[in-house]
């Protein structure tokens, strides 16, 4: 059985469908290469005025591509298209991720009064991924229904608890009764031999310190 072929009006060369894409595969169309040669020809078109010589973005010079290219990157061309539309990255992917627009969200913030949820800490905008002050939207990871605005510690301390009404009703059991207070130890503590080792006093480093460090690095 001889492979089915489709003819090129362009070319006029009898090629097998792979040759074509899927919405040129009927008679009186291009193959792929024709229509490839086709575009990159208007794109280099001499005649053709080109648009800019240096990336409208950081200024680099472009004249080595093509006549319609105005950024040297994608990189560059996103940054463009954020400068000239401030916010707009922000608010599409809230609304593809929670389903939330920005009316809803500063209707919430309002109803929040610019705090968190719960430790009613003071909530800013654009502030570094690193800050625990970061705005977060906390959901029903059942339903996917938004719940609140949280900062980055409420709601990473949150997902470490399982995000579940057992363990926090747990924790604040173990906070109201822990079972190491029988024992009397308290961190810091040097015991028998009086020595506190190359760290000094232990509680130095503990959580709540102005110079904190993670205690599980030592």
């Amino acid at each position: 059985m001889e492979a089915l072929t489709i003819r090129c009006s362009r070319c006029g060369r009898d090629l097998p469908e792979e040759a074509f894409s899927p919405s040129q595969r009927k008679p009186g169309r291009w193959c792929r290469k024709c229509h490839t040669e086709d575009q990159q020809n208007k794109r280099w078109d001499p005649a053709k005025p080109r648009i800019t010589d240096v990336c409208l973005n950081c200024g680099k010079d472009i004249t080595d591509r093509r006549r319609d290219t105005q950024y040297c990157s994608t990189s560059c061309s996103m940054k463009a298209f954020r400068k000239r539309n401030p916010g707009h990255s922000r608010w599409y992917v809230l609304k593809c991720v929670y389903g939330i627009d920005q009316a809803a969200y500063d209707a919430l913030m309002l109803r929040q009064g610019g705090k968190c949820a719960l430790c009613k800490c003071e909530l800013v905008e654009d502030l570094p991924k690193s800050s625990l002050r970061q705005i977060n939207i906390d959901h029903d990871h059942e339903t996917g229904a938004v719940r609140g605005l949280l900062c980055s510690s409420c709601n990473v301390g949150l997902g470490f608890l399982g995000d579940t009404v057992e363990r926090l009703r747990a924790a604040i059991a173990y906070i109201e009764n822990p079972p190491g207070w029988p024992l009397g130890v308290k961190v810091g503590e040097t015991g028998e031999t009086g020595e506190c080792g190359e760290f000094g006093e232990f509680g130095e480093f503990a959580f709540g310190h102005e110079k904190s460090r993670p205690v599980g690095r030592l």
